[in-house]
């Protein structure tokens, strides 16, 4: 019916939170209704200051309302939800998880290069590139140490040959990159080169 998108976005428009529990029910549907009430929860999520965000994000809500909450939150870069931030590194959404990835290089560089190094290494190529650019975006000495200890192939997807060369490291970077191909199957050289 052409009434239910004008609901929605006069709910939406109110940006209150009880419009927001409005839609939860209506948000866990896989049609047209459902995700018309997750994109009304997330317009909603986005107006809302930190403090509500957190708690949002803390307490058990779904994960329509939550997911949003978080998502904003990393986007803005909010000092105070660095904690959530940190744990939503992980997070199995890769849209959650890679926001998460550049609101923590922003808010806690020096502290991140650790949590970078090991997410850099992950198996999706959407987090580790997400966490090589916040290293390569870094650029501090750790950092770029990081970088150079990952498999050369890994540096191709993201910011890590320009931010290793810019930090004045270029001659690592051939030793390293020079290393890591005297290291691989002819096969795998020839993968690299029809990336």
């Amino acid at each position: 019916s052409h009434a239910l998108p004008v609901i929605f976005e006069k709910l939406a428009a109110t940006g209150t939170e009880k419009a927001i529990h409005a839609f939860e029910n209506m948000a866990e549907k896989d049609d047209a209704a459902g995700r018309r009430a997750r994109a009304a929860i997330a317009a909603i999520v986005s107006r809302l200051p930190a403090d509500r965000l957190i708690a949002l994000a803390e307490r058990k809500t779904p994960a329509s309302v939550a997911r949003p909450a978080l998502l904003t939150l990393c986007r803005r870069v909010e000092p105070e939800a660095s904690a959530l931030i940190s744990a939503a590194v992980a997070d199995p959404d890769e849209e959650t998880s890679e926001a998460a990835i550049q609101a923590l290089a922003k808010l806690r560089p020096a502290d991140a290069v650790a949590a970078l190094d090991r997410l850099a290494r992950d198996p999706s190529a959407t987090k580790s590139t997400a966490a090589i650019d916040a290293l390569a975006g870094i650029g501090s000495p750790a950092a770029i140490d990081a970088l150079l200890g990952l498999p050369p192939a890994k540096l191709v997807d993201g910011d890590g040959f320009a931010a290793i060369a810019n930090a004045g490291r270029g001659a690592e970077l051939v030793r390293h990159v020079s290393a890591g191909i005297d290291a691989m199957s002819p096969g795998e050289v020839l993968d690299l080169t029809r990336e």
